[in-house]
């Protein structure tokens, strides 16, 4: 019988990557799909207790004994522990002829985050002990990241303090020392991205400055819990000098401070290869004159949170510097929209809209102030392909027609209505007799409830005469949406036909 072989296999794999329940099956077949399946699971490994015991199990005699004198100590570890078993167990010694796991499991990991890990055996001891006792806690860590170390080469790691993501609210210490682990410098050498909190050890980033040249896209929260969070250390500016092809950066940041701008020096170094920027932050006004030298950027995110009710209280100077960017090559930007700031945006799109793809305009402005943002999308963005905007005004649908007319490489729009005149009908009538040929999705805010089935029947009639005709994609985005059974009818007739995709998120 023919038999693909292994890299062949392993390529159409690859395509299941995002379906783990099929890749699981595929590990039942026979041994030769199972090594394969493997490699791909554990590429990027979903910590759990679970996978937490079977990283255990790889672990060298050397770490076991480690563990074991520390007082840690483990129950047989020849089959996995179900959930709710006790992973620990006093009356149990470690056994160093315990039968080796069938596949070298870390060795396949390439995408690794410490805080992960750290909070799974957080959770562990947790679940099976009245205390968390922090040393045993970093020295099980610290021999599961030997483990990975020794035998992996990474190409994504994640290494941040903060809690956002703990099960067990607990944050993760900013010195363990894994680049001085034996192998660090194989498995790191390749990194090709990194994400971490600025108050990560300086010694720690300092010596990865050593090893890793080659990060393409950098991660950085500033964390507002931070010791001096005033200043960001010198490890943290070397780690971004030290980059040969830096092509990706993202600030985000919550204090009231200042402090990431003393890395400005060390990112502009990388004005020829940066081509994606992404600055986050809660209402803070800081100046990004610094971005201007970036003149190769493809993509821009200026996400920002306004917490006051009124921007007539808040100063958006630091947007002034804006309006004269010019950016020869950029494809997205994405930016929140304050009313003051709305002219400036305007003058930024005049001057780089002629070859965005993507404009998303997240506004939180009241009555009409989008207007001429949206006139100014159908003026200077012809070849846009997705826009996410907002409608208030009351002519929206001839402002939603003018968009069409004059964006004819539009595939997708996401709408966000806040007391505007424009209907969920008047919406779809729209699309079907004015949108681009190449239009095939549509995201809607707040229309689930009022568009009918009479409307969505309709709309599905005029869209079966389109020429070319796509798959259409529908996704309301509305807030626990009440089903109605007859519109239900509607959408699932047209699913089977195979015109449309409906999602609700």
């Amino acid at each position: 019988m023919f038999q693909l072989n292994a890299d062949c296999l392993f390529e159409i794999f690859r395509c299941l990557e995002g379906n783990k329940a099929t890749l699981h099956s595929c590990l039942l077949v026979n041994r030769f799909w199972c090594k394969i399946s493997v490699r791909i699971l554990w590429e990027t490994p979903d910590v759990s207790a679970k996978l937490l015991n079977t990283l255990i199990s790889c672990l060298p005699d050397e770490s076991k004994n480690i563990l074991h004198n520390n007082g840690i100590i483990f129950p047989n570890l020849n089959s996995l522990c179900p959930p709710g078993d006790h992973l620990f167990k006093k009356e149990v010694t470690l056994a160093s002829t315990s039968k080796p796991p069938s596949f070298n499991y870390a060795s396949f990991c390439k995408v690794l985050s410490i805080s992960k890990i750290y909070y799974s055996v957080a959770e562990t001891f947790l679940n099976n002990r009245l205390s968390i006792n922090t040393k045993e806690i970093i020295n099980l860590t610290q021999e599961i990241l030997k483990l990975f170390m020794n035998v992996s080469s990474l190409k994504h790691l994640s290494y941040t303090s903060d809690d956002d993501h703990s099960p067990v609210n607990i944050k993760t210490p900013t010195n363990i020392t894994f680049v001085h682990f034996p192998g660090a410098e194989h498995c790191l050498t390749y990194l090709s991205e990194f994400a971490c909190t600025s108050n990560i050890n300086s010694g720690i980033l300092n010596q990865l400055s050593k090893i890793c040249h080659n990060i393409q896209s950098l991660n950085i929260k500033f964390n507002k819990y931070a010791d001096n969070a005033d200043r960001v250390s010198d490890g943290l500016k070397n780690l971004i000098s030290s980059q040969n092809n830096l092509k990706s950066l993202s600030l985000t940041y919550y204090n009231e401070t200042n402090c990431w701008v003393d890395i400005i020096p060390s990112v502009t170094m990388h004005s020829d290869t940066l081509t994606k920027l992404s600055i986050k932050s809660v209402e803070n006004h800081w100046p990004i004159s610094f971005i201007k030298d970036f003149k190769n950027l493809r993509e821009l995110d200026i996400s920002l949170i306004y917490l006051s009710k009124d921007d007539a209280y808040s100063d958006f100077g630091h947007f002034e510097d804006l309006q004269h960017f010019i950016f020869p090559y950029l494809k997205r930007f994405n930016i929140n929209l304050p009313t003051k700031v709305e002219p400036i945006v305007i003058k930024f799109l005049e001057n780089n809209g002629e070859n965005l793809e993507e404009f998303q305009c997240k506004s939180k402005c009241k009555n009409n102030s989008t207007k001429t943002v949206n006139f100014a999308v159908n003026k200077h963005c012809p070849r846009l392909k997705s826009l996410h905007t907002t409608f208030y005004e009351r002519l929206s649908g001839i402002s939603l027609k003018l968009i069409f007319m004059n964006c004819k490489e539009l595939e997708s729009i996401e709408i966000l209505r806040r007391g505007t005149s424009l209907s969920g009908k008047e919406l779809l009538e729209v699309i079907a007799q004015h949108s681009p040929k190449n239009f095939h999705e549509l995201k809607l805010h707040n229309f689930y409830e009022e568009i009918d089935h009479e409307d969505l029947e309709s709309f599905f009639i005029s869209w079966k005469k389109r020429s070319p005709r796509k798959l259409f994609t529908l996704i309301f985005k509305d807030v626990c949406p009440e089903t109605n059974n007859e519109k239900e009818g509607i959408i699932r007739k047209y699913e089977k036909e195979g015109l449309t995709e409906i999602l609700r998120i």
